[in-house]
């Protein structure tokens, strides 16, 4: 859905007292000069390395913070302690997200004639990347930049014909060298939160973070579940954890005593040695000797009586 840029501007002029000279107006007035002053003197001293990043960055984050906060309504006036919230969250991350968003737009320039043309459509695209890095301070760089143009699909055209209204403006604010345009970005800045904030709600409302959580959820410690999958039953390996070998009891398992057959083994057949009983060395198993059994006694037969002695026997 198309956003009402004139909308947009009224609601910031409103917030800012609709007057350049409102004590709300100067508040941001002086907190705008503070970031561009610094990121001057970041540039000034570009001859030390990585100076207009390690500065660059910190401060772009700021400034996005603390005009969100004010088109939200959450604040009131500017706080200039409020500069050092660059350093204090994720400074490493705001120092990488201004580093990769200049490399890229500079890359694209360098392409002969339409290279300045592509640059400004993805400098639309990522317009919106310190936004979310203000709104959302955990999200590492390559979030930013993916929720930065999945929010401006559809919307580089209001965005950059919301920045080419001022174009009155800044040709008026151009006649006082330097004071002019110095009144000029608190306008520029509150109406761009505004955008960001109408977007912003739009993009939440249709689930488009939803998209991103997935992708970019912390992975799970080794050998857990990722974040909603079931998890194991009891007694299984993890999910992702390599299967015990046939044989081998389940993790977390009863080891079985020794000598006897793993789980899930076949039981050894009657009369072999039982699983990791040593065999015998080349003999064939042999049955076991057969006892004789005793055989019953014979009846005793009787004695035969002696004949008696005769006479011619003497003979």
């Amino acid at each position: 859905m198309k956003l009402d840029r004139s909308a947009l501007k009224a609601r910031a002029r409103q917030q800012l007292g609709g007057n350049i000279f409102e004590n709300n107006w100067v508040n941001a007035l002086l907190f705008s000069l503070f970031v561009y002053a610094i990121e001057t003197a970041a540039g000034v001293l570009a001859f030390i390395p990585m100076c207009v990043f390690l500065l660059g960055g910190p401060m772009e984050y700021a400034s996005a913070k603390m005009y969100t906060a004010a088109a939200r309504g959450k604040i009131r006036r500017f706080d200039l302690k409020e500069l050092k919230s660059g350093f204090r969250d994720d400074f490493g991350g705001n120092f990488i997200l201004y580093f990769l968003l200049t490399i890229i737009l500079c890359l694209w320039c360098l392409i002969p004639i339409a290279g300045p043309f592509i640059a400004i459509y993805k400098g639309l695209g990522y317009g919106m990347v310190f936004y979310i890095k203000a709104d959302h301070p955990d999200y590492n760089w390559k979030r930013c930049f993916k929720e930065s143009e999945a929010m401006m699909a559809g919307q580089r055209g209001s965005l950059f014909i919301l920045n080419l209204s001022f174009i009155g403006w800044i040709i008026l604010a151009s006649l006082i060298p330097f004071v002019g345009i110095f009144f000029l970005l608190p306008y520029m800045n509150l109406s761009n939160a505004h955008f960001y904030a109408a977007l912003r709600a739009q993009f939440e409302a249709a689930g488009g973070p939803r998209q991103f959580d997935a992708m970019f959820a912390p992975a799970a410690p080794q050998g857990q579940p990722p974040m909603g999958a079931p998890r194991p039953m009891n007694g299984q390996p993890p999910m992702g954890a390599p299967r015990p070998a046939y044989g081998q009891p389940p993790m977390g398992a009863p080891r079985p005593a020794y000598g006897q057959p793993p789980m899930g083994a076949p039981r050894p057949v009657n009369a072999q040695p039982p699983v990791g009983a040593p065999h015998p060395v080349n003999a064939a198993p042999t049955a076991a000797p057969v006892q004789p059994q005793a055989q019953p006694a014979a009846p005793a037969q009787p004695a035969e009586p002696e004949a008696p002695a005769t006479e011619n026997n003497e003979q």
